[in-house]
């Protein structure tokens, strides 16, 4: 865990040095959606428009999880 977090501040440092904005968005998917159904979830992401990558890495995280 450590490391992750070294590793996201040298990005981050990284981007300001080039004069970047940076935006993280930290998701708690289990604790948001403790009894979501997961196709209706990814649905409703999908017309938010939330990037594909995003949906995807979700629709994993969830699959093979009962509420």
């Amino acid at each position: 865990m450590t490391n992750a977090v070294h590793l996201l501040i040298h990005w981050i440092k990284g981007a300001w040095r080039k004069g970047k904005v940076v935006s993280i968005l930290f998701l708690d998917i289990e604790g948001a959606f403790p009894n979501a159904v997961m196709d209706q979830l990814l649905h409703n992401m999908k017309n938010r428009q939330v990037p594909g990558q995003i949906v995807k890495f979700i629709g994993q995280l969830l699959t093979g999880q009962m509420t």
